[in-house]
């Protein structure tokens, strides 16, 4: 029964999400190495990208990309995790640089965390019935295991040593993805305020 009632929920997920996550993985290991640079490519000054502006605020180092506001997920909570760019940039981190990825990760969760009590509180969840209630549910139930496996992940990158970083950083990579989707799900299943 349990299943069945999940069923509605996993299938409006997998719309938002659009497969983002696993995209983003299958994206990460097929990226040809970048071409070696020309000399006169290599005395040409770079011109810096256009900063992108946030969809929520983040506080603090960014190493985690973030879209646009006028992009169509930018302006949602799940924006702010933007996944799709985020999984690749995770998992191309060093080890010396994990410290300002962890803060990221960590300041990007607190804001989720933030946003999604405020949005839960405006949608006054007490008054949801039948499906609605059970999609609203089980939603939050799978954001708070995404939220703990995720806490896990970086709790072990902090930890890690060279020689495990990789493996960690590929379960932190996934883990944040998983994450990000959970959080999907919970913005498809609050009703609007």
């Amino acid at each position: 029964m349990t299943q069945k009632s999940s069923l509605p929920h996993l299938l409006r997920l997998t719309a938002l999400v659009g497969g983002i996550a696993a995209a983003s993985l299958l994206k990460a290991q097929a990226q040809p190495a970048a071409p070696a640079a020309t000399p006169a490519a290599a005395a040409a000054p770079e011109t810096p990208a256009p900063a992108a502006k946030p969809a929520l605020p983040v506080v603090g180092t960014k190493v985690l990309p973030t879209p646009d506001r006028g992009t169509p997920i930018g302006g949602t909570i799940t924006g702010l995790l933007d996944s799709s760019h985020a999984v690749s940039t995770i998992q191309r981190q060093e080890l010396d640089s994990r410290a300002p990825l962890l803060e990221d990760m960590t300041q990007r969760m607190a804001t989720v965390d933030q946003q999604l009590a405020e949005s839960r509180q405006k949608a006054n969840p007490d008054e949801l019935t039948g499906d609605s209630k059970k999609d609203f549910d089980q939603s939050w139930k799978d954001y708070q295991k995404a939220k703990a496996k995720l806490e896990q992940s970086v709790e072990a990158a902090r930890n890690a040593d060279a020689k495990a970083w990789e493996r960690v950083r590929s379960t932190l990579a996934t883990d944040y993805a998983f994450y990000a989707a959970a959080v999907a799900g919970v913005e498809v299943a609050t009703p609007s305020s």
